[in-house]
């Protein structure tokens, strides 16, 4: 017996796309297209490629969490911990239309850091690789159009 997905219609049930769905519906964050988000976010916002070698900074992030963060005394936190980026995960907030990027990072042993150019391609590739249209809904704000009385996208 198919499940109907709530539409006219029965198609099967995916058990896959449910569950991610449900994740949606409780995360409320929506996974957006690269090359949209870097439109939205702007030409000056910069995001390193996954396998990137960064340095993460425990204090940085502190400043910003909605939490107060405590480093205890007794532990000696590095001030930069060398990381590689292992997943990227380009993101819009449930109510405010908001675009974020959840990095994941994999720390690094010393002697794995190197921070070579030489393989790094860019985020202009990145907008050669699709021509698939898409598209995405932001609410404008008083800033957005605060530049003339126009709204433009590069």
């Amino acid at each position: 017996m198919a499940r109907t997905n709530g539409c006219s219609g029965t198609r099967p049930y995916n058990k896959k796309k449910d569950k991610e769905l449900k994740k949606m519906l409780i995360d409320g964050n929506r996974d957006v297209d690269p090359q949209l988000w870097h439109v939205v976010a702007g030409g000056m916002v910069q995001i390193p490629e996954v396998n990137s070698n960064i340095f993460y900074f425990p204090q940085g992030h502190a400043e910003h969490a909605y939490q107060l963060v405590h480093f205890p005394a007794a532990f000696k936190n590095p001030s930069q911990i060398p990381c590689r980026v292992a997943a990227i995960h380009y993101r819009d907030g449930p109510h405010t239309y908001e675009v974020y990027a959840k990095l994941r990072l994999v720390p690094l042993h010393v002697r794995e850091v190197s921070f070579d150019d030489d393989d790094v391609s860019g985020i202009d590739n990145m907008f050669e690789t699709k021509n698939k249209c898409q598209s995405y809904m932001k609410i404008l704000t008083p800033s957005d159009a605060n530049n003339g009385g126009g709204f433009s996208c590069p």
